[in-house]
């Protein structure tokens, strides 16, 4: 169980990683949000949300070998073919704050291209301070950064939590070596933590929205690593006058979503 308390404006959030160890205090907070869960936990509690979140788990645990044998064909010939372009490989474990707001800055302006929600400065600094966090990074040639990643390593797992790229930015005739650049990414990530002894990469969700043709599409993706589909749990639960206001707003903004399963209010 790992526990990280940070800040969204004024709302004071705390994650919990796994199964709660009830002799470990969580810290005062308008929000817990338990993630990572087998099983739904504080069934019928008041003022709870209770989610599905289905993910892609690769294990860790194979060899070399094995773990690039279940990629599809295309790619592994994506794999090879960056390598054979010599696109570098970077990751830093420990990064520095200012490390951390390039980061965000570069996965911000990539976000307002695609329209989603920016990245978590907050969140990527708390869980920094408790040595969590990893950034990853894809250059051409000229030392240009064409992909990265911010991923969480904790206990046995390794998380993905912001994937951003310069794909929407650059020349049509480069969209396919930033995507090649992309998934040489993640296939030096796998390696790079099972070197590092950890079990589980986690590609941190996959849609229960089968008619959504975008959603899809990141689901085939990140398919074509292999790996096995788990159906995990989230629960939020409110914990002032705040968090409780803020657990309605997520129950009008998802109560429509198929992965929503209860809220008690």
């Amino acid at each position: 169980m790992e526990i990280v308390q940070w800040k969204k404006a004024f709302l004071q959030i705390t994650d919990v990683y796994g199964l709660s160890d009830e002799t470990i205090e969580i810290p005062k907070s308008d929000i817990v949000i338990h993630s990572q869960l087998p099983r739904p936990i504080l069934e019928g509690k008041r003022f709870t949300l209770h989610k599905r979140f289905k993910t892609m788990h690769i294990h860790l645990k194979k060899d070399e070998e094995s773990l690039f044998s279940d990629l599809s064909r295309s790619t592994r010939y994506n794999i090879n073919r960056a390598r054979r372009e010599q696109l570098k490989f970077e990751i830093n474990n420990t990064p520095t704050e200012k490390e951390i707001d390039e980061f965000s800055e570069f996965y911000n302006s990539f976000a307002r291209k695609k329209n989603i929600e920016r990245c978590n400065t907050n969140k990527l600094r708390s869980l920094n301070e408790k040595g969590l966090l990893s950034l990853s990074y894809v250059t051409d040639q000229h030392n240009r950064i064409l992909c990265s990643h911010a991923c969480s390593p904790h206990g046995e797992r390794v998380s993905m939590l912001y994937s951003c790229s310069i794909r929407l930015s650059v020349d049509p005739s480069q969209k396919n070596m930033v995507s090649r650049a992309n998934r040489f990414l993640h296939w030096m990530e796998i390696l790079h933590f099972k070197e590092k002894g950890y079990s589980i990469y986690d590609f941190c969700g996959l849609s229960l929205e089968n008619d959504d043709p975008q959603l899809q599409s990141i689901d085939q993706f990140k398919k074509r690593f292999g790996g096995t589909e788990v159906m995990e749990y989230k629960c939020y639960e409110a914990k002032s006058l705040l968090g409780k206001m803020v657990l309605y707003y997520l129950y009008q903004k998802w109560k429509a979503r198929p992965e929503l399963m209860e809220v008690i209010l």
